[in-house]
């Protein structure tokens, strides 16, 4: 009852309005021009909707699927149960009410969050910006509602405030549900749980003379040279998957293009290592130290209980698993010079450029949270090399939320607040329309990487072409000029008191 009275503060209603107004517009507005309405994946777990009891006991799924089925079989029982009919009409219905009931669970975790780390209203509007007003909320879950997003999205809100809250055993029970909607959320819950939250020498402690780290100087200095190299090697012995990628390279020379993009990989591998300054052989015996071997062994047998669940469930492997990971992230980083962190942005909205603009304070801060966190962060470095930028979204309140306590000693106006807020609803897209005359006969010619096509796929780093790709980097560029600029002449800071 107290958390509710909460919820009725002024900002707090207008937050809520607004995202409430934009989604009626998108969920009940267009949808997916292919597969009658359901998309690509998505006809194949609108299948799943239809036919889960039969096919389970029968021909099954393969692993990918078993790993996403849940929120599908949960509409499947549903049906049954009520004896409804399981027409696409019906299941569409199903699902984009499955999908407002997550966020409606996504918003009450997140006000219980903000409650918890007692977010004064600017650092709220910002959170909330961050979190829900941006393209995969406002604009992608109503015209593709078919997809597992918003549920891992959801956990993902979940799981943090069970972390801040210490509750170990919800973290590992969110994490094996979501273990059967989003592969990664197992893992990262398990990490969570069960390293150590105590704080965590790791990141910038000053535990050593930098000058005679030799070991950490020779880490760093691989990280920066092995990682474009091996995008290097993948790209040309994978020379088949440039076109799925995202080469598109009709325009340009592609040896110029890839030149420099290996370039910009390593100054960015290098911006985001360069402030790491610890102790390897010290923090990795503090690491087992403080973990322990009983918490070890809690985490392999939970992890590999439910992999062999999810095993005998399954018939037939997956063609996408951790090695197809791998190729395709090595050669979306380098498709175009830094795409991924344009299409972060054009994503996720302007919390994609604070955490860059403040990253120095983000792993400062964050190291006290342990090595859960620790293990976090490094997952959220490995992803943001890959252009699909959903692939993040179970990590975004673990950006978001630790972004606003650190902006909390800049003593932001209010109206910073609701200027991140305007910016976060423009940059999400939700206005801009999709489906055009035409756009269905380009998706089935699978003319992604040209007009009309590009409208949806152009929201994807993976698959922009280069006039998208140019004209998203240069609103980047301009956004993020706008937000050094106001900081250096205090545009968004109150006077400091004297």
């Amino acid at each position: 009852m107290k958390f509710i009275k909460t919820l009725f503060t002024q900002t707090r209603i207008i937050l809520i309005t607004l995202l409430t107004v934009i989604l009626l517009f998108t969920l009940t507005g267009e949808k997916v021009a292919r597969f009658e309405q359901s998309g690509w994946d998505g006809r194949e777990y609108r299948e799943m909707a239809q036919t889960f009891s039969e096919k389970i006991n029968g021909d099954s799924y393969n692993t990918y699927k078993i790993q996403r089925i849940l929120p599908f079989a949960l509409i499947n029982t549903i049906f049954n149960i009520f004896g409804w009919d399981k027409s696409n009409t019906q299941i569409m219905t199903a699902m984009i009410v499955l999908c407002t009931l997550a966020v409606i669970v996504s918003l009450i975790y997140f006000f219980k969050t903000s409650n918890t780390l007692q977010l004064d209203t600017t650092l709220e509007i910002i959170a909330f910006s961050a979190i829900f007003y941006n393209y995969p909320i406002l604009k992608h879950l109503g015209y593709y509602p078919f997809q597992t997003d918003i549920f891992a999205f959801m956990l993902g809100i979940m799981i943090f405030y069970f972390f801040i809250k210490r509750k170990k055993w919800l973290i590992v029970l969110t994490g094996i549900i979501g273990a059967f909607i989003w592969p990664t959320l197992l893992i990262t819950s398990l990490a969570l749980a069960f390293f150590s939250p105590k704080a965590s020498p790791l990141i910038c402690q000053k535990l050593l003379n930098r000058k005679n780290d030799i070991l950490l100087i020779l880490c760093k200095t691989g990280a920066m040279l092995i990682i474009p190299a091996l995008c290097l090697y993948l790209y040309l012995r994978h020379g088949d998957l440039k076109a799925l990628y995202a080469f598109n390279v009709a325009t340009y020379d592609h040896i110029y293009i890839l030149i420099l993009s290996l370039i910009a990989l390593s100054i960015y591998i290098y911006r985001t290592i360069k402030i790491f300054h610890f102790d390897i052989i010290y923090t990795i015996r503090d690491f087992f130290r403080q973990t322990g071997f009983s918490n070890f062994i809690l985490l392999i047998a939970i992890y590999s209980s439910v992999y062999i669940i999810i095993h005998l469930l399954a018939k037939g492997e997956s063609n996408f698993d951790l090695q197809a990971l791998i190729v395709q992230t090595s050669l979306r980083a380098i498709a175009k010079p830094i795409v991924f962190l344009e299409a972060h942005f054009i994503y996720f909205g302007p919390i994609a450029l604070l955490i860059i603009f403040l990253w120095k304070f983000y792993i400062s801060y964050i190291a006290k949270y342990g090595y859960g966190f620790i293990f976090i962060i490094f997952s959220l470095i490995i992803l943001s090399l890959n252009s699909e930028s959903r692939y993040m979204i179970t990590l975004l309140p673990f950006v978001s939320f630790p972004i606003c306590l650190i902006l909390e000693k800049y003593n932001l106006k209010k109206s910073a607040g609701w200027l991140f807020a305007f910016a976060s609803i423009i940059i999400s897209r939700f206005w801009l329309t999709i489906n055009v005359p035409s756009i269905e006969q380009e998706f089935i010619a699978e003319n992604f990487l040209e007009f009309p096509a590009q409208r949806y796929f152009m929201n994807s780093g993976s698959w922009q072409n280069w006039t998208t790709y140019f004209i998203f980097m240069t609103i980047t560029i301009i956004y993020a000029f706008l937000i050094w600029y106001g900081y250096r002449h205090r545009w968004y800071t109150r006077p400091q008191k004297k």
